[in-house]
């Protein structure tokens, strides 16, 4: 593995930690995978690898993942490094109007993407913002898709309950806290936290979910009267009823953005919902040095798995 040089640890990821490399000469970020108690690759590593894959060069305000490679019996994401996450310079700067009124734009933007495309992050906070600036503007990429999934909109009432073990609980929306159904349009809610952050350059620190809803109840009001251009979008993203919820398609249409030109979303490269089996057992295997003589399938079968995560 000559090609990758280790450096300084930045952070953790959902399933991993992340370094700083030397990738081929360049420096790069790279997210190392943790092996399961005994030692092979599990679910939800090989969900966020195949999403990852899936979304590669698809948006500008993803964060770029530019390739995954074996590393010592696991799997390491290289990924452009950025300056820092958005966390980081909440804490350290100050926003002008027009940062904050693009890093909105392009953050409501992404996750429009991502939901047309029927994808759910399940995770969105400011730790998972990563941060450059570009043309003197600050510029927004959301990452870490760890705990995302491919979502059937399609679903019924009857369908199961998903899982309440996600998001950071600072960003976890009504429904989830209260373990009952939820949808795409939970992330508009961890996306108003977000934005609430940003906005009023301040991080919320209550962590606790019971005061968090009362701390929304009571300063939303005054947000309203302190942040007024603001203020439509904030309270509708921040909104309990999943049903009266603002999506950030709608959104992007507000008053706030009419200076903004929203990408035509047909325009970027279609994501597959499906990875074959054959592709994910091909990685795994070429990562824990297992044969690739049995369970071989045939490229119609290949064709025929559905691996909508």
């Amino acid at each position: 593995m000559t090609d990758v040089v280790l450096k300084t640890e930045l952070g953790s990821g959902t399933f991993g930690t992340i370094f700083e490399v030397l990738y081929k000469g360049a420096p790069k970020a790279g997210k190392i995978y943790e092996l399961s108690d005994d030692k092979s690759i599990d679910f939800e590593t090989l969900r966020e690898l195949s999403i990852c894959q899936e979304l590669k060069n698809t948006h500008p305000n993803m964060a770029k993942m530019e390739e995954i490679i074996v590393y010592k019996k696991t799997f390491m994401m290289i990924m452009e490094k950025y300056t820092c996450d958005l966390h980081t310079l909440i804490r350290k700067a100050s926003f002008t109007d027009e940062d904050k009124i693009n890093i909105s734009f392009k953050l409501l933007h992404v996750v429009d993407f991502l939901h047309n495309h029927n994808i759910i992050h399940r995770d969105i906070k400011t730790n998972n913002v990563l941060m450059k600036k570009v043309n003197g503007i600050y510029e927004p990429y959301l990452g870490d898709f760890g705990a995302a999934k491919y979502f059937n909109t399609h679903e019924n009432e009857k369908a199961p309950t998903h899982t309440d073990k996600v998001s950071t609980r600072t960003y976890r929306a009504p429904e989830i806290v209260n373990k009952k159904k939820y949808r795409l349009i939970c992330d508009e809610w961890s996306l108003g936290i977000v934005l609430y952050e940003v906005i009023t350059n301040k991080l919320i620190t209550i962590d606790k979910d019971s005061k968090l809803m009362r701390f929304i109840g009571i300063y939303i009001e005054l947000f309203a009267k302190n942040h007024p251009t603001y203020s439509k979008l904030i309270s509708g993203l921040l909104t309990s009823p999943p049903s009266k919820r603002l999506t950030c398609k709608k959104a992007l249409k507000l008053p706030l953005f009419q200076d903004k030109i929203v990408p035509d979303i047909s325009s970027y490269p279609r994501i597959l919902y499906w990875i074959s089996k054959r592709k994910l057992e091909k990685l795994k295997k070429s990562a824990t040095g297992s044969s690739d003589e049995e369970g071989e399938s045939s490229d119609e079968e290949e064709e025929s798995s559905d691996w909508k995560f």
